[in-house]
């Protein structure tokens, strides 16, 4: 049995491939929507979930564009702050990681990792003094779990390994009770 196609199928499979391939999770509507303001749902929580959907997958911009939607909707969302943080700091844009950091921890003074991407942002700058004085905050902070402490711990040994050996480094390191 051969299989013979017909030029008019040919092209229709054609069509469908490069449409599969140019638009394979419905980003290009997504973003239309987004741009036009269309969402289905308004729900900051919702625009969150697909924000960090985009950027896990890699499109920052799109994450970026959703986040500040989400920023319109509720503007004290410290989550879309910190998302934003992360953005600019893939972007090694260290001046808007730096705010968008800090607009999270006004928010939420007692969150790590908003604490942590205020050190990096700052320790991007090469303000290292002021990086290491954020990274000893997380450490210090009775509220942050073991792994943001860990994190700042080896944040800290890269900027400056014989911080790490000192008496008052170890008594930060030790987690709170």
């Amino acid at each position: 049995a051969a299989l013979t196609l017909s030029l008019t199928t040919v092209a229709l499979l054609a069509l469908a491939t490069v449409h599969l391939f140019a638009d394979p999770f419905g980003l290009h509507r997504f973003w239309s929507e987004v741009r036009a303001q269309k969402l289905p749902y308004q729900d900051p929580v919702y625009l969150q979930e697909r924000a960090q959907f985009y950027y896990s997958n890699g499109d920052r911009a799109l994450a970026h564009d959703i986040s500040q939607r989400i920023l319109m909707i509720t503007p004290n969302n410290k989550e879309a702050y910190k998302l934003l943080a992360a953005i600019y700091l893939k972007d090694k844009n260290y001046r808007k990681a730096e705010e968008a950091a800090r607009a999270a921890t006004r928010i939420d003074p007692t969150d790590g990792y908003a604490q942590l991407a205020v050190g990096e942002s700052l320790q991007g700058q090469g303000l290292e003094d002021a990086a290491i004085q954020a990274y000893r905050a997380v450490i210090a902070s009775k509220t942050t779990d073991a792994r943001q402490r860990e994190i700042a711990v080896e944040k800290l040994d890269r900027i400056k390994p014989s911080l790490s050996r000192t008496t008052e480094f170890q008594r930060l390191e030790k987690p709170h009770p």
